[in-house]
C-alpha cells in the first residue's frame, strides 16, 4: 500500500500542470513573452500600464508593488515566477 500511494503521489496531478500552463502564459503577458525571462522588472510593469492606458501610475507604485510581491528583496531583482504565482493566489485569480 504504501509503494502504491508513493507512486500515485509522484504522478503529476493533471489540475497542476494546467495551473503551471496558466502561471506561465500569465508570467509571459507581463515579461511581454521574454523566452527565459527570470523575473517581472519596473520595466514590464510600465509596459503593462501602458497597455492598459494607466498613464496615472507612478514609479513609486509599481516600486511598491514589485517589493511587496517579492517580500522586500529588492527593486532590481524583480519578481520571480513563484512569487507572481503566489501574489495571483492572494489576489483570487486562481487558487
Amino acid at each position: 500500500m504504501a509503494i502504491c500511494a508513493l507512486k500515485l503521489r509522484s504522478r503529476e496531478d493533471p489540475d497542476e500542470a494546467a495551473h503551471e500552463a496558466e502561471v506561465d502564459e500569465a508570467f509571459g503577458l507581463f515579461t511581454g513573452g521574454q523566452e527565459g525571462a527570470p523575473a517581472i522588472t519596473i520595466t514590464h510593469l510600465k509596459r503593462v500600464a501602458a497597455l492598459l492606458r494607466e498613464d496615472d501610475i507612478s514609479e513609486e507604485l509599481l516600486r511598491d508593488m514589485i517589493l511587496e510581491a517579492n517580500n522586500g528583496a529588492g527593486v532590481g531583482r524583480g519578481v520571480r515566477k513563484e512569487e507572481f504565482d503566489g501574489v495571483m493566489k492572494r489576489a483570487g485569480v486562481w487558487r
